[in-house]
């Protein structure tokens, strides 16, 4: 199923060793094109396991431009609070993602 990116809220992408290569530099770039508001990727791959969340979508990105694709990205290392902005408004505990 496919839907705009527009149409969402919040895109969250959890990394595996197969697919964090994709999900940190191919899909930011097409999320963000898409219109995609925020983007988390949730790392539990790295050591310590991270949180990043990206906002704030540049959008208007050729394949081949060298600018981040979100203006606004926020990394928290497992243990520490998350802020997910409007129209949520809440601090995630992490340490409760990562146990």
């Amino acid at each position: 199923m496919r839907m705009r990116g527009d149409g969402t809220l919040l895109v969250v992408e959890v990394c595996s060793p197969g697919t964090r290569m994709v999900d940190w530099h191919e899909k930011p770039l097409d999320y963000a094109r898409a219109g995609a508001p925020l983007y988390l990727i949730v790392d539990p791959v790295t050591d310590p396991p991270t949180m990043t969340l990206m906002s704030r979508p540049v959008g208007d990105l050729a394949p081949d431009d060298e600018r981040q694709p979100y203006q606004e990205i926020v990394m928290v290392e497992a243990g520490q609070p998350l802020e997910l902005p409007e129209p949520f408004g809440i601090k995630l505990d992490t340490s409760l993602i990562f146990g």
